[in-house]
């Protein structure tokens, strides 16, 4: 028998959320791209702490890890992903109690779930079951259109920054010191000849 272990107040929302998968629609590199290119902008409150969290460097490099055990060959499939604490550890070159901080805080985030066997309360491969145990990724994939909207709207904020700062010369007001009108100025004789003292040197002349 498989049970699913409840670690955070927002399991049944994220379970909702994985119970709508039907298919997976993007690939393995896809995934990650947009996982990375989302990974600065992401941030939620912890259910269970009132926290503002975050995905930091570590978090990015165990999604990576489980996204590459996706089978993208089975688009029906659920991408459960059937890793130990342990396994990850040696993937990712830490201690196994840094990959349960992680899972739990990415399990908070409604990203992952993390699903046991009742007997043992570790994840292993089971084969095709109906409700295996492993790490659930059915809420990041279900999640992938979220994060490419704040993608497209961090996208559209850069854009509109940079427009902001480089205007077009005509839009920029050149100050008249002399408080001229602009017909005042237009009136002004084109030709206009002075006499220079030879000895008069002015700041920045160049000395023959």
């Amino acid at each position: 028998m498989t049970k699913t272990a409840i670690r955070s107040a927002s399991y049944n929302q994220t379970l909702a959320l994985a119970e709508t998968f039907e298919t997976l629609s993007h690939s393995q590199t896809e995934i990650l791209n947009i996982v990375y290119r989302a990974a600065p902008l992401v941030s939620w409150t912890c259910p269970d702490t009132g926290a503002q969290k975050h995905w930091d460097l570590f978090d990015r490099t165990i999604l990576r890890q489980l996204i590459f055990q996706i089978d993208v060959g089975q688009p029906e499939k659920p991408p459960i992903v059937s890793l130990t604490n342990a396994m990850l550890a040696a993937d990712c070159d830490c201690t196994i109690r840094r990959i349960q901080q992680s899972l739990r805080k990415l399990e908070s985030g409604g990203w992952l779930l993390r699903r046991y066997r009742a007997d043992t309360n570790w994840r292993y491969a089971r084969g095709m079951i109906e409700d295996p145990p492993g790490l659930d990724l059915r809420p990041l994939v279900q999640r992938l259109n979220e994060l490419q909207i704040l993608i497209d709207r961090d996208k559209v904020y850069r854009s509109e920054q940079k427009q902001a700062v480089l205007k077009p010369v005509s839009e920029i007001m050149i100050h008249d010191p002399m408080n001229r009108s602009d017909s005042h100025i237009k009136n002004q004789p084109k030709n206009i000849s002075y006499d220079i003292d030879s000895n008069d040197k002015r700041p920045g002349d160049i000395m023959s």
